[in-house]
């Protein structure tokens, strides 16, 4: 909701890969009108994220805040995740299928393609980051001495418990149901918070 043009939402609108009774399919995020399609609403995180258009869409928050807005490195979002101790997971060492929307919750009949950020108070980090176990994944960058990659970190309402861990990563495909992004925001060194070690805000992109 943040891009309020339905031309920009039509020139990154993804073709989203369904699976449903045997076959697979492709289907719109948007209509051409730029308004979100069923299942999906407004509220829900954004899915079916290309390189592109995460790079792009950081382009245009930077534009628009006068900041640096970038995709989060996987360790910036592992650190997040894991706190300043070595926690196996966001909440804590020992998993509990309730506390993020992974597909072994209960209530996974209730949110078939993902929830509103938040709605797991659980899935919520030593430093007030939601959702970085569950829900969806989230594309990220891999950096090196000489390029940037992507891959993807976290698990999603499809994914198991094998997923659950601080640090998950998984090879990067577009078009995917569960693959959503967040955005870093890159603060001043003056205005840096000095209980975050980071120095970042962590942001999440919604429809």
């Amino acid at each position: 909701k943040t891009v309020l043009s339905p031309e920009l939402k039509q020139k990154y609108n993804p073709d989203l890969l369904f699976y449903h009774n045997g076959a697979f399919f492709m289907e719109k995020l948007f209509s051409a009108g730029g308004k979100v399609l069923p299942p999906y609403n407004e509220k829900m995180p954004l899915v079916g994220v290309s390189a592109e258009g995460a790079r792009a869409f950081c382009e245009y928050m930077s534009a628009k805040t006068g900041m640096k807005c970038r995709l989060p490195y996987f360790m910036e979002l592992e650190k997040a995740a894991r706190g300043t101790g070595r926690r196996l997971f966001t909440w804590g060492n020992r998993f509990n299928a309730d506390y993020a929307l992974l597909s072994v919750n209960s209530q996974i009949s209730q949110f078939a393609f993902g929830a509103p950020p938040k709605t797991f108070s659980h899935d919520y980090s030593l430093y007030g980051v939601y959702d970085l176990t569950g829900n969806v994944r989230e594309l990220v960058q891999l950096k090196n001495r000489t390029y940037d990659d992507y891959a993807v970190y976290g698990g999603s309402y499809k994914n198991t418990a094998n997923y659950a861990k601080c640090g998950t990563l998984s090879r990067f495909a577009e078009n995917r149901t569960d693959v959503g992004m967040r955005y870093v925001i890159e603060l001043p060194e003056k205005n840096s918070p000095k209980s975050d070690e980071s120095g970042k805000n962590i942001e999440k992109s919604v429809l």
